[in-house]
């Protein structure tokens, strides 16, 4: 990948990470306007963040039972 596409997917991830969860998919849309490869890109990266953190979650919920 092209070191400054990378940069702007590293942005518009962080960026929208920082908007409420309801309001990413707005974000995305308006940001990646005419780019639907990276709108693609930043939602699955979005995806597997709160995949890893739900996945986070439950081990530490299996890591306190009894």
């Amino acid at each position: 990948m092209d070191p400054r596409r990378w940069q702007k997917l590293h942005a518009l991830f962080d960026e929208a990470l920082a908007c409420k969860p309801d309001q990413r998919s707005a974000f995305l849309s308006a940001a990646c306007a005419g780019d639907p490869e990276l709108h693609a890109e930043v939602a699955e990266l979005l995806a597997n963040d709160a995949e890893a953190q739900c996945d986070a979650f439950l081990e530490g919920a299996e890591r306190r039972k009894p």
